[in-house]
This record gives structure tokens, C-alpha cells and sequence, in this order.
């Protein structure tokens, strides 16, 4: 009995050693695949695989020249839902050094990556102004500049500060209701650290009325924003306030 458990034994040993080892066969996704999410949504963030993205890119370059239909971005290049899925500076680098025809001319790509709930890189947003820098300075239709656009989205901190960094004469600009970014920040009620980096950077701009005749303490209370907000602003309109 010893001796032939020890031959089955010895025969499986043999035949497992003979099997193959299993591949992944599951094939690579192409950039447009892997960008292709919802990118507004907590989802579609989530789903998002930078080194996975720098992979397609390195295999297939010519991708990141074509335009495609994006769920979010109809006949886009690849670099609009990948700034704002978060891309790192090294993808968007890549993407701009590749083909910079895609951020050059091809109308309000900042404006476009500032204007929704989107996890923008602050580097990668450096990276793209520093190929466009008059974008900063452009103003919509509605006299929106890149950094009121950010400011009326609720955009992070990183984000505003690069923006402001870029061109600080926005901070004072007026859209075409007389709103600073201060105000549309309010209004927003944006987080506390960013109406405390505007008004660091801009004391003045506090006092500035819209179109309605309300500064953006105005705004704030009558948009309901929230008690620290408030208080930031009221702790800022004192004439002694410094800081």
C-alpha cells in the first residue's frame, strides 16, 4: 500500500508540473478604453489607472493624436477626461510632448478641466498651462476667467492656488455680473482653505460689489454658505484683521 501511494503521488507530481502555468490573458485596454469613464461621477475616479494609462500610451502613441467620443467629451483628444480623471504630470507631459497640436488652438481645454467636479492634478493643470499660458487669461462668454470658473465649481486648492500662481490679476477681474472669483467662491461656498487663499492673496476684493450691489460677504450669507465661511469673511472685514 506504502509503495503505491507513493506512485500516484510521484504521477501527480508529474502531471501537475506538466500543466502549464496560466497566463493573463486578459488583454490590455486601449486608451480610449481606460479613459472612457464617467468622470464627473465617484465611480468613474475610482475606475481610473494612471500606470495603466501610461502603458497604452507607450504601446499605441498614435492614440493620444486621435479625437474620439468620450461619454462626457464628444470628439475630444484623450488629454481633456484624462485631466479630469487626475491624471499625473507624467501622463500629461507625455500627452502634450506627443502631440501638443491638442492643447494648442483647440478652444477652452482649461476652461473645459475647471468647469466641473473634477479631480484635476495641480501639477498636470501647471503642466498644460505652461503649454497654453495665455489660456489663464481668457475669458468665456459669460467673462469668466479659468480661476472664477474653478472658484463657481468648487474646485480643490491645489487647483486655485496654480491658477492664481499663473495669473494673479483674476483675482480682481470681473465677469459680466461684476463677480470676482471671491464672489462666485461664495456662492459656491467653496472650502473654507480656498476663501481663506483668495482673500490672502486679494484683501481687496472683499470689498467689491456685484452687479446686485452685494460683496462677497453678501453673496456668502445670501447664499446660505456655511457658518465657517461666514465668520471667515466677517474675522477679514474688521479693520484690524491681518491675516
Amino acid at each position: 500500500m506504502p509503495c503505491k501511494k507513493i506512485r500516484i503521488n510521484n504521477i501527480l507530481k508529474k502531471i501537475q508540473s506538466a500543466k502549464k502555468p496560466v497566463e493573463d490573458t486578459v488583454e490590455e485596454l486601449s486608451l480610449f478604453e481606460l479613459l472612457n469613464l464617467q468622470t464627473s461621477l465617484e465611480e468613474g475616479k475610482k475606475q481610473y489607472n494612471d500606470e495603466a494609462v501610461l502603458s497604452a500610451m507607450h504601446n499605441d502613441p498614435e492614440a493620444i493624436t486621435k479625437k474620439y467620443d468620450f461619454q462626457e467629451f464628444k470628439q475630444s483628444y484623450p488629454i481633456i477626461p484624462a485631466l479630469c480623471l487626475g491624471a499625473s504630470y507624467e501622463v500629461v507631459d507625455m500627452m502634450i510632448n506627443t502631440f501638443p497640436e491638442a492643447v494648442q488652438g483647440e478652444g477652452d481645454i482649461l476652461h473645459t478641466v475647471c468647469s466641473g467636479d473634477y479631480d484635476v492634478n495641480a501639477e498636470a493643470l501647471g503642466r498644460l498651462i505652461e503649454c497654453c499660458p495665455d489660456a489663464v487669461q481668457k475669458q468665456n462668454c459669460k467673462g469668466n476667467t479659468a480661476l472664477h470658473i474653478a472658484c463657481e465649481s468648487g474646485a480643490a486648492f491645489g487647483v486655485v492656488k496654480v491658477l492664481i500662481t499663473k495669473h494673479t490679476k483674476a483675482l480682481v477681474m470681473k465677469n459680466n455680473r461684476a463677480e470676482t472669483p471671491l464672489h462666485l467662491a461664495c456662492i459656491r461656498d467653496a472650502p473654507l482653505n480656498v476663501i481663506q487663499l483668495l482673500l490672502s492673496k486679494s484683501p481687496s476684493s472683499l470689498w467689491i460689489q456685484n452687479c446686485n450691489g452685494r460683496t462677497p460677504l453678501m453673496c456668502a450669507e445670501h447664499w446660505n454658505a456655511s457658518e465657517d465661511v461666514v465668520m471667515l469673511l466677517k474675522k477679514w472685514s474688521r479693520p484690524s484683521a491681518k491675516n
